[in-house]
């Protein structure tokens, strides 16, 4: 009963007595209708697949078994009903041929014969069976065609949920006229809420951050009243306090000039407009820091130029004071210029001059200074370490330099002791005059970093000792994230 791709016209005849079959085949064949006859009732059943009508004889289902021939019409597919013509010996109601009754109910479609008949009869019943089954094909090819079209949305409702869920996409629809609102799970979540929520049109309205709501309102009439696509990213605040940004796209539908409809797409957009603000931020204090190492480089070269006898010493001087800025941001860009550790500023200076001997021996809990201290620190380290090279501790083989420091509180804040403390170098006398580092420590540590420096020029080495409180941890370095 599966007629294949080519969709059977044959007629199959069923007369194995007498002349039947051939006059039969012979009247359909006049007409160009294709007649095959079979010789017996297990002869016809291979032929329902490959014809369209049977024309049977009475008397050859009398004694049969037509048991297969019943399966195979109950096996056939719902849009299939094979159409037999049975020619009868002779006609009446179920009282007079109840076997010709019988045949009818166990074959299902069949149109009853009653023999002597003119040959136009039997080809007039033949076509019209025949174009029947026809109708049974096109029947057949629209609900295969039903079914691909059913699999084929099924596969694109399945690819568009993986869209939707690989790209943390949710989805929404907004019923214009009743006001309702239906999101999908992942819609839920982008908005804050539990995917088991009930989420209404006026719950996302509480949803959104107040200051964000009359901009909310207002893109959506006007997409409507324009026909235009929504397109907004506004703030909602969770039930737990966080801020998100959300992004919604959608598109208006409508019956004539009424608007009936809103379905679009919603996005969890916080991570990028951060990153966005994050950068704005980081530009802007760029170009601060800039401005700042500028202004630092035109001070290094004043002084540097004010205390230098030669061009020779003047190369030198500024050359290892702008190493030394070099290193100490160095040491903050690597950590995108929040903070600088004491313990790696001191070891970018004093490292140089350990020779394995311990002649610099640095010690003290973990300090994380901001920017702002790290900067002038930086330099105030170099400048000692760079007079130990060359008068103190560090220009012979024999002397050392200890650095120690200790955070103690203050209060509710701390305050950092450090020690510069050399010993074993040559003698040591009070300067002249004054040079860029005691400059660097009285004016720029005390003015920036308000700290209490104390400097003691003792023949067997220089002490320093420094003190200042330390900026609360917490304090940022640049202007944080708006919440």
């Amino acid at each position: 009963m599966n007629p294949g791709d080519r969709n059977p016209e044959q007629v199959a005849v069923l007369a194995p007595l007498g002349r039947d079959a051939e006059l039969i085949c012979r009247v359909l064949g006049e007409d160009l209708i294709d007649a095959t006859s079979c010789p017996d009732l297990p002869g016809l059943l291979p032929l329902l697949a490959s014809s369209a009508v049977a024309v049977v004889t009475e008397e050859s289902l009398q004694t049969a078994d037509i048991s297969g021939l019943v399966a195979k019409i109950e096996a056939q597919p719902p849009w299939s009903d094979y159409p037999f013509i049975l020619l009868t010996l002779r006609g009446g109601g179920q009282d007079r041929n109840p076997a010709a009754i019988r045949h009818m109910r166990a074959l299902g479609n069949v149109t009853f014969l009653e023999r002597p008949f003119h040959p136009m009869t039997l080809v007039s019943l033949v076509r019209t069976a025949l174009a029947s089954r026809r109708r049974q094909y096109q029947a057949r090819d629209r609900l295969a065609a039903l079914e691909a079209s059913r699999a084929e949305l099924a596969r694109s409702d399945d690819r568009l949920k993986f869209a939707l869920q690989a790209g943390r996409l949710g989805a929404w629809e907004l019923d214009l006229v009743r006001m309702e609102l239906n999101t999908s799970d992942q819609a839920k979540v982008n908005f804050g809420v539990s995917p088991e929520a009930d989420l209404t049109y006026s719950g996302l309205m509480q949803l959104i951050h107040p200051r964000d709501r009359a901009r909310v309102t207002e893109a959506v009439q006007v997409s409507i009243d324009s026909r235009a696509d929504y397109e907004i990213e506004y703030r909602v605040l969770t039930g737990a306090g966080e801020t998100r940004w959300v992004e919604l796209r959608g598109r208006a539908s409508y019956d004539g000039d009424q608007p009936i409809r809103m379905v679009g797409v919603s996005l969890d957009v916080t991570q990028r407009k951060f990153a966005e603000e994050r950068q704005h931020l980081l530009i802007r204090e760029l170009h601060h820091r800039v401005k700042n190492t500028l202004s630092t480089v035109q001070a290094i070269v004043g002084s540097t130029a004010r205390g230098a006898t030669t061009i020779d010493d003047f190369y030198r001087d500024f050359t290892g004071r702008i190493m030394s800025l070099a290193n100490t941001h160095s040491i903050l860009t690597e950590e995108l210029w929040q903070r600088a550790s004491l313990h790696d500023l001191l070891s970018k200076e004093l490292d140089l001059y350990d020779d394995g001997h311990a002649r610099v021996r640095v010690s003290g809990p973990e300090v994380e200074l901001p920017s702002d201290y790290a900067v002038p620190l930086g330099m105030a380290f170099h400048e000692l370490a760079t007079n130990a090279a060359k008068y103190g501790a560090l220009s012979n083989g024999e002397g050392h330099v200890d650095v120690t420091w200790s955070v103690d509180p203050d209060g509710d804040a701390k305050r950092l002791h450090l020690s510069w403390i050399e010993a074993g170098g040559p003698p040591v006398a009070t300067p002249q005059r004054q040079g860029f580092g005691t400059r660097l420590l009285e004016r720029v540590l005390t003015a920036q970093v308000k700290a209490e420096i104390g400097t003691d020029y003792d023949p067997g080495g220089l002490k320093l000792s420094m003190t200042f409180a330390l900026p609360d941890p917490g304090r940022p370095t640049t202007p944080g994230l708006a919440p």
